[in-house]
């Protein structure tokens, strides 16, 4: 509102001035034209006075504009008139001044010739008041000059000061919109940064999962595949067991049997060799003895590795299994650790 109020006060005053100079110049022409004599005619006073209108409405036009222009609202809104209307009012200024100047010309011409004439007149009425009549119309043409060149001078310092504040105004309003566009580009392009951040860092996420995730699997299925082997060797010695002793037991059933065979040929033969049957019955029997010790000992020492291999081999499985899982918990603490520093990262980032 106070910008709008000063802007209206600077207009009115601009208005008021033209006003003045307009009445200042009509006053001139009126002293000039009576100093002269007044012999002008009718006609020509009337189109002096449509020219001196014409020229005093073209400055009041102008000065409306000018006024509409600073009273609207925004740098956006100041902008609205556009430069053809101000060039139209210009040219149109320009063209009714010199139909002003035209008519003034021609004014001035016949005020000249109608001085010349009495100045004639006066010559041959009084010599003597010609020297000073010259002078005097001397020094009012050459006050008339000056009055005219300073009119012209002060025109033209309006006209310079008015172009200068459209300029100021059109140039402002272009470094305001500048600075709006180059701050738009500007936010958009972190957008578009950030975007391609993002979508960067989704993308490394969902790698690393899926590199994890296979990494799991493999561990996994190996694993499986480990205590499916051991799982079968233990059936395999298991069932190795249950057959060694299966073949003992028949083993002792065999030789329950045959000891019972020999007892009944021994008995069938005692009686034909008792001496004979009994040596060899002991022989028999010592051999028994000898051989049962040997196959014994031989079954205890086999059964003696195998057990022993089993422990070893089932320590060895164990510390294996102790070792992958130890492996594995170090690899997924380190992976852990990563991830959890890369989104501390991530996040003083955003922060920043």
């Amino acid at each position: 509102m106070m910008r709008e109020e000063a802007d209206r006060e600077v207009a009115e005053q601009k208005l008021r001035q033209v006003l003045a100079q307009t009445k200042a110049e009509s006053l001139i022409q009126m002293a000039v034209a009576g100093r002269f004599g007044a012999m002008e005619g009718e006609e020509l006073r009337e189109e002096t006075r449509t020219a001196e209108a014409r020229k005093a409405d073209a400055r009041v036009e102008v000065v409306k504009k000018e006024m509409e222009m600073n009273s609207k609202k925004g740098v956006g809104e100041e902008l609205e008139m556009t430069r053809s209307d101000v060039e139209e009012a210009r040219l149109e200024f320009e063209r009714r001044e010199r139909e002003w100047e035209e008519v003034k010309g021609r004014e001035m011409s016949i005020s000249l010739e109608e001085m010349d004439g009495r100045m004639r007149e006066i010559e041959i009425e009084s010599g003597l008041k010609v020297e000073e009549a010259k002078r005097e119309a001397e020094e009012r043409h050459k006050g008339e000059l000056k009055v005219a060149l300073d009119a012209m001078e002060l025109q033209r310092t309006w006209r310079g000061y008015r172009e200068w504040n459209q300029f100021g105004e059109m140039l402002g309003a272009a470094i305001v919109l500048q600075g709006l566009v180059r701050g738009k580009i500007a936010r958009e392009a972190f957008k578009s940064v950030l975007g391609a951040t993002i979508l960067l860092q989704s993308w490394g996420r969902m790698l690393l999962g899926k590199k994890t995730f296979r990494i799991q699997m493999f561990v996994a299925k190996r694993r499986f595949e480990k205590a499916v082997a051991g799982a079968t060797k233990i059936q395999k010695i298991i069932r190795g067991v249950i057959a060694l002793k299966s073949f003992n037991e028949k083993l002792c059933a065999t030789m329950v049997v045959q000891s019972f065979g020999r007892m009944v040929i021994g008995k069938k033969t005692f009686k034909r060799a008792a001496i004979a049957a009994k040596q060899l019955q002991e022989k028999k029997e010592v051999a028994a003895v000898h051989f049962q010790s040997a196959f014994r000992g031989f079954v205890d020492k086999k059964q003696f590795k195998r057990v022993k291999a089993v422990v070893v081999f089932q320590a060895l499985f164990r510390g294996h299994v102790a070792r992958q899982d130890i492996a594995l918990a170090n690899f997924a603490a380190t992976q852990i650790q990563k991830m959890w520093r890369g989104a501390q990262h991530h996040m003083n980032f955003i922060t920043m």
